[in-house]
């Protein structure tokens, strides 16, 4: 995706026409708040099904989605601060050292109660993951299914 793109949902502040969609296509969980429709960004904002993280990824300014986070959500966040992120494609990042994604989603992905955030992940961008308390009760979900300890995650 070009990193000129804009959102379909602040296309209409600028007297675009190309915003001949409608949100009753979309299930609930992806239509925008008030923030993602009056904010100008990027459309990789939208395609998270929680509100808070899509408005924290927007407060966060227009560069939030750079090759780091896209690598760390892909490839997972490395252990290792040696590893050099450089601007290649997000395809060709490298594997986590803990062999698991930043996000991880298991089902339909437009449902909540798919998604996954890993430890190490959560971690590094706790700022983005203020206000999703669903995220994190749907990620103790699924690491209960394998006995793992829930997730808690600091106050930012």
């Amino acid at each position: 995706m070009d990193l000129d793109i804009e959102s379909p949902f602040t296309l209409a502040l600028k007297g675009s026409s190309q915003t001949s969609f409608s949100l009753d296509k979309l299930p609930p969980t992806l239509h925008p708040t008030r923030l993602q429709s009056t904010v100008h960004h990027h459309p990789e904002v939208d395609i998270f099904p929680f509100p808070a993280f899509r408005d924290n990824m927007i407060l966060a300014g227009p560069n939030v989605f750079d090759d780091e986070i896209c690598i760390d959500i892909l490839y997972g966040v490395q252990i290792s601060e040696s590893v050099e992120i450089t601007s290649r494609s997000c395809l060709d990042g490298p594997f986590s050292d803990s062999g698991r994604t930043g996000l991880i989603v298991w089902d339909d992905p437009w449902k909540p109660e798919s998604w996954e955030v890993d430890e190490r992940f959560a971690n590094k961008y706790k700022g983005l993951l203020r206000g999703c308390d669903y995220l994190l009760r749907s990620s103790n979900y699924w690491r209960s299914v394998r006995g793992e300890p829930p997730l808690v995650l600091e106050e930012v």
